[in-house]
């Protein structure tokens, strides 16, 4: 099955947070406060942003996890009706409307 745009970028997004979310932990266990340019920031803010990080990493897995099984729930629907799988849930979902008008 091919993968849509918005999957390659969800998952782009999953990547660049986790990226983040290592590079926080990685300054709090390193206790490198340094901001660079002469500033730093203090460690309750630093660990601040590492659960901030935190949250919005593990909300974007969740959703891409829903996402995932609810589309795969909705193919499952549609073969059992008699529709093809095509591809893309898009493709699917166009199937779908076609069918519904003729």
């Amino acid at each position: 099955m091919r993968e849509s745009m918005k999957d390659k970028k969800k998952r782009i997004s999953l990547l660049a947070s986790a990226i983040a979310l290592a590079a926080l932990l990685i300054t709090v266990v390193a206790r490198n406060r340094s901001l660079g340019f002469g500033r730093s920031i203090s460690e309750i803010d630093q660990q601040a942003l590492l659960v901030v990080a935190g949250t919005i990493f593990i909300s974007q897995a969740l959703a891409k996890l829903v996402t995932k099984r609810a589309s795969k729930r909705h193919a499952d629907q549609l073969k059992s009706k008699g529709f093809q799988e095509k591809g893309t849930d898009d493709e699917i979902s166009n199937a779908q409307r076609t069918r519904r008008t003729h």
